[in-house]
């Protein structure tokens, strides 16, 4: 369930909370509350601000604050390989779990519970031998990367490339789509990694929905074995589910199709045509930010697995994605009206995006409104074509 709710700075005011804990879901530190700049809010009389009792939550095994989707079966699904498979196999898992006051697959409720748990794996489960045998393969996969490499990830925080350094001995530097700005600076930091990313700042919308679509449909890794002195990932079988399959194969096919007729069209001005990142990727932004409800049908039937950060196997896209729109203030079917009442709906920084590029060449502006609102740029075409029109009957007067 989606246990968020929106919380205006009146109930804090009426709360007035002797403690407040803020989620790595956001840059803000304690030191921001206390100088009042946090947007436009103030902060000042509120007890735990006054006394100094703000604190930045740490991070966990994704983070502390997802805690509360974590029950103990999902982190010993990710545990397995530092688990001592004898002691699994002689009692059955859940009733071991309980018979220690763990509710095998109850969401932790607080840190206790989940310090609870911790302490029982490593009294009863855990196999450092395992561990470290499994660490060796890591270490020995990754070092076999080139040096001078470049890996590719969708980016955010650089946990995993700050890992991959570690594993392979060495600096390896990443090309992300974009990055948090907060931990991928302690990361680059420590592990000296430097990351290119594709976007400048972080878009509106981000997580599994982006992800399912950018990623390849065969299976992830998901661990390590060896064959005649080599270490082999293993993987997982591709995704059978033909419904999912179908929508992200005409997503990935439309896209290589759309970018093979634009070269085609204007490989000859491509020395003309400057585009940024975020103007190439504005459809697809679009698309993500503003979807009408046929738009999310397509992906009713798409899962995304994640046991780290949502500690399920499946998250349905559709229902992610309307979660997080509605987290951004959206109301439902945004893409629908969109259509229905015009731009004008829209807020005033969608509206302005075409008029940005005002200042920019004439074939951008073009392909802009080409790829935005075709009808308009019919339009302005027509109008175009008409006016040079006139101008060669004044010219052919004269």
């Amino acid at each position: 369930q989606d246990n968020s709710v929106a919380v205006t700075m009146e109930q804090i005011y009426a709360w007035n909370p002797d403690l407040i804990f803020i989620t790595n879901f956001n840059t803000a530190t304690p030191d921001d509350l206390y100088n009042n700049t946090v947007g436009n809010y103030d902060w000042a009389g509120i007890s735990s601000i006054d006394n100094k009792q703000a604190f930045k939550m740490p991070l966990g095994l994704y983070r502390t604050y997802t805690c509360g989707a974590d029950t103990p079966m999902t982190l010993l699904s990710v545990l397995s390989f530092a688990v001592d498979p004898e002691k699994t196999e002689k009692r059955e898992i859940r009733e071991w779990l309980k018979e220690e006051n763990i509710q095998p697959d109850q969401a932790f409720r607080s840190r206790g519970e989940m310090d609870h748990f911790t302490d029982f794996f490593l009294r009863k489960l855990y196999d450092p031998q395992r561990h470290r045998r499994a660490a060796k393969l890591v270490r020995k996969y990754y070092s076999e990367i080139p040096e001078n490499s470049l890996t590719f990830d969708m980016g955010y925080s650089g946990r995993i490339q700050g890992a991959i350094c570690e594993a392979c001995g060495r600096r390896t530097d990443a090309a992300f789509l974009h990055e948090d700005g907060s931990h991928s600076i302690q990361e680059k930091g420590y592990y000296h990694f430097s990351i290119r990313n594709f976007y400048r700042s972080r878009p509106a919308v981000t997580g599994p929905v982006r992800e399912h679509v950018f990623s390849d449909l065969s299976g992830s890794c998901t661990g390590f074995f060896l064959e005649n002195g080599k270490v082999r990932p293993v993987l997982e079988r591709p995704c059978p589910d033909y419904a999912a399959r179908f929508v992200i194969e005409q997503m990935h096919g439309g896209a290589l199709d759309m970018v093979r007729d634009f070269c085609s069209i204007f490989c000859e001005y491509k020395d003309s045509l400057e585009f940024s990142p975020e103007e190439v990727s504005l459809p697809w932004e679009g698309f993500l930010r503003y979807p009408s409800e046929l738009d999310l049908q397509l992906f009713s039937a798409s899962f995304f697995e994640d046991r780290v950060f949502g500690a399920r196997e499946k998250i349905n896209i559709k229902e992610f994605a309307e979660k997080q729109l509605k987290m951004l203030g959206w109301p439902e079917n945004t893409g629908d009206k969109c259509k229905a009442e015009g731009e004008k709906w829209l807020p005033a920084d969608v509206r302005a995006i075409p008029e940005r590029f005002l200042c920019s060449s004439r074939w951008k502006r073009g392909v802009i409104w080409l790829l935005l609102d075709r009808p308009v740029f019919m339009e302005k075409l027509k109008a175009a074509l008409a006016k040079a029109g006139r101008g060669y009957e004044k010219n052919d007067r004269e």
